[in-house]
């Protein structure tokens, strides 16, 4: 599968989003991590893409990994940091469809940054 810049039209953001959740559930663990979270997540480890400020100026594509995922949101591991409050489109695993969201927080770890990031209604 390729990326595509295009979500087809008959497939809402909450489907895609199920759909990775019940992948997650079958190639990963629950997330041990009780912090902040209301919602449970579950380790998941595939590559993304992220589109920052998508359609817009200074639109810019990374290249990263997701670490977890959840009903609400999905935590990657990015090369570069990308601000809090700011407008992402993510693909997983190489697949075609997209969900948007918004980075509430990202943070340094070794060699790269953790970004939270939770998923727009």
């Amino acid at each position: 599968m390729a990326y595509s810049t295009v979500t087809p039209k008959n497939r809402s953001a909450a489907t895609i989003i199920h759909e990775w959740i019940a992948r997650a559930q079958l190639e990963g663990q629950p997330d041990a991590y009780t912090g902040k979270r209301k919602t449970q997540r579950i380790a998941w480890v595939v590559p993304v893409m992220l589109q920052l400020n998508p359609g817009g100026s200074g639109e810019r594509t990374y290249f990263a990994q997701s670490i977890d995922i959840g009903p609400k949101g999905m935590g990657v591991r990015c090369p570069e940091p990308i601000e809090a409050r700011s407008t992402v489109r993510l693909f997983a695993d190489d697949g075609d469809e997209s969900v948007t969201g918004i980075v509430k927080h990202c943070s340094t770890t070794v060699g790269a940054y953790v970004l939270g990031i939770q998923f727009s209604p």
